[in-house]
Order: C-alpha cells, then sequence, then structure tokens
C-alpha cells in the first residue's frame, strides 16, 4: 500500500508533456462501499486509501509520518494531543480543509446513525458516550481553536491513538450536514486525496485520475 500512495503522489504531481503517462489499473469486483467510515473489504480500503486524506500516514518502512497534519504534540497532561494542519491543504472542489472538517469527521464517524464497525475504537475521546447515547449535541473531546489546530482530549492516555489516525476510517471528509448522518452514496465523496473520481464511459468503472489540488502533490 505505501508503494501504491508513493506512485499516488508521483501521478498527482503531473507529468511532463512529451513523456507517457503512468496507469494503475486495479481489476477488482464491484464496490459495495464508498464510505471510510464503512469500508471492510481490501478494494473499499483501496479506494478510500487513493480518494481520501487523513490527519497521520504511514510511511513505506511502517513510521507514522505527516499527512494532513503537518505537526503534533502531546500536552503534559498526557492524554490530549494537539495538531498543526497544512495550511494550504484543498479538497479536489477547491475548498480549504479546516479544523471543522476533521471535527465532522469524527463526529460522523462516531454517529450511531452511520453504524460504522469501527467507531468503538474512539470512545477513548472524552465525551464520545454522551455524542453517541445523544446526551450532547457534539464531541467535547475535539477542540478547534482556530482553522488549523485540532486538538483530541483522551479519557486516558492511549499509546495507540496516533495509529488509529493513520487507518483509512480515520479520513477527513468535507463538512457537508446533508451526509453527516447517512452513508455517502458513489461519487458523492469530495476528494482530499492523490486521486479524485472521474466520469467514465462505462458505469461499472471506477476511474479515477491525479487530484491536481493534492496536498502531497
Amino acid at each position: 500500500m505505501p508503494g501504491l500512495i508513493a506512485l499516488a503522489g508521483s501521478l498527482a504531481a503531473g507529468v511532463p508533456d512529451g513523456e507517457p503517462r503512468k496507469v494503475l489499473r486495479l481489476n477488482e469486483i464491484a464496490l459495495e462501499r464508498y464510505d471510510p467510515a464503512l469500508t471492510r473489504m481490501i478494494r473499499e480500503i483501496h479506494y478510500t486509501s487513493f480518494t481520501c486524506i487523513r490527519l497521520l500516514r504511514y510511511s513505506s518502512d511502517m513510521k507514522i509520518v505527516p499527512y494532513l497534519a503537518e505537526s503534533w504534540f502531546l500536552h503534559p497532561d498526557g492524554r490530549t494531543w494537539e495538531f498543526s494542519l497544512c495550511k494550504d491543504a484543498r479538497f479536489s472542489d477547491g475548498s480549504l480543509i479546516t479544523s471543522r472538517d476533521v471535527r465532522f469527521s469524527f463526529e460522523r464517524l462516531l454517529n450511531p446513525a452511520i453504524g460504522s464497525p469501527y467507531a468503538q475504537l474512539f470512545t477513548v475521546i472524552e465525551g464520545a458516550d454522551e455524542y453517541r447515547s445523544g446526551k450532547a449535541a457534539g464531541l467535547s473531546g475535539i477542540q478547534t481553536p482556530d482553522d488549523a489546530t485540532v486538538r483530541f482530549c483522551l479519557t486516558t492516555p492511549n499509546n495507540f491513538f496516533l495509529s488509529l489516525l493513520a487507518l483509512g476510517y480515520s479520513a477527513v471528509m468535507k463538512a457537508d450536514p446533508s451526509w453527516a448522518a447517512r452513508p455517502l452514496e458513489r461519487g458523492e465523496l469530495v476528494s482530499a486525496g492523490p486521486f479524485m473520481l472521474a466520469p467514465d464511459s462505462d458505469p461499472a468503472v471506477d476511474r479515477l485520475v491525479a487530484n491536481p489540488r493534492f496536498v502531497n502533490g
């Protein structure tokens, strides 16, 4: 997978005139889910990894490295992680990716209406139980002091929390109330990853092209 992400970055950077374009073709069974909060099959995880961005990612030597977050640190309390986002990161539609989108994505992931099989992993965030039970309108443990800063306040220190943020279900999605409480349909995802969906003459084909606004491109 890291090699595919590296290829994605190469493609997103563009190809000089006169040089042949690189094309990656994957022959897969038709996808059932296009929502990163719901993906289960490897082919679905491939798709959302190509089209989505996360706060962190794994490098080719399996180290956690920056992605949407350019830096992060742990507060002295041992349970509050603070992330600084890349200030020029954009979705494929040109809109800026902000801390609001990060908060929306994790509140959506934890929303019982979505039914994500990964929600339980994030109940370590303060206020998750109150939010999931309907006692609170939002997650008190996610703070967004400005557009480029996100804080996750955990109930207890957690030594694998960063690993969770580097996996596909932690994708940062564009904040939109129309899909806050329902699964995404095919074609609805606004890309922030190395690829984005493009029209194809064959309705059975998911055709992805390089995302020119990819922050790591």
